[in-house]
């Protein structure tokens, strides 16, 4: 347990999260492991879970055509954040580029410690409202350089 409340607190998410705040979160995730060529989700699927990259490389695929493609590769890293932004749907199917292990967080699990911890729940937003942020530009970067 005390190896996965070190990991989750490297997270972009719970950055600046106390350690008492982590482990409830902690208590509710697991670390899984996928293979090379393995999907971990698919785009318009109904979204339970963040993830949060441990080793490996993901990539998240937002359109059919692949006009934005991202990839998680680097350890903290959140991706599958539609689990806590509604409708709660897939926006892009994540696919494992490498062997990939990564902690499952259930949205249920950060709802709850949101409500009971409203000023750490603030700065869980506020680092998912980052995260959101940074990917649009990355997204918006990615299509203005793929149209010339």
């Amino acid at each position: 347990m005390r190896a996965m409340i070190e990991t989750i607190q490297e997270s972009e998410l719970f950055k600046d999260v106390t350690p008492r705040v982590l482990t409830e979160i902690a208590n509710g995730s697991e670390e899984v492991t996928f293979r090379q060529g393995e999907t971990v989700f698919r785009k318009g699927e109904n979204s339970q879970d963040v993830y949060e990259l441990i080793e490996g490389s993901i990539d998240l695929v937002a359109f059919d055509r692949e006009i934005v493609h991202l990839t998680a590769s680097r350890g903290g890293q959140i991706f599958g954040w539609s689990a806590l932004v509604e409708p709660y749907r897939r926006t892009a199917t994540a696919k494992c580029a490498t062997d990939s292990r990564v902690i499952r967080i259930p949205r249920g699990s950060i709802e709850s410690t949101i409500e009971r911890h409203p000023h750490e729940g603030t700065v869980i937003l506020k680092n998912l409202m980052r995260i959101i942020a940074d990917r649009l530009r990355v997204a918006y970067s990615y299509i203005y350089s793929s149209g010339e």
